[in-house]
C-alpha cells in the first residue's frame, strides 16, 4: 500500500487509553523492502 508522507506528517498516534503522540519524523530501512518506520 502506497501513501504519501506528507499525508501522514503530524498523524495521531493512539492507544487504548487515548493519544499518545503523532508522526514527526520517518526513517526509510532500505534493507527491508524499503519499509517506514515513524
Amino acid at each position: 500500500m502506497l501513501h504519501s508522507i506528507q499525508e501522514r506528517y503530524g498523524e495521531k498516534l493512539r492507544a487504548i487509553d487515548g493519544e499518545i503522540g503523532h508522526v514527526r519524523d520517518f526513517y526509510l530501512d532500505d534493507k527491508n523492502d524499503w519499509a517506514v518506520r515513524y
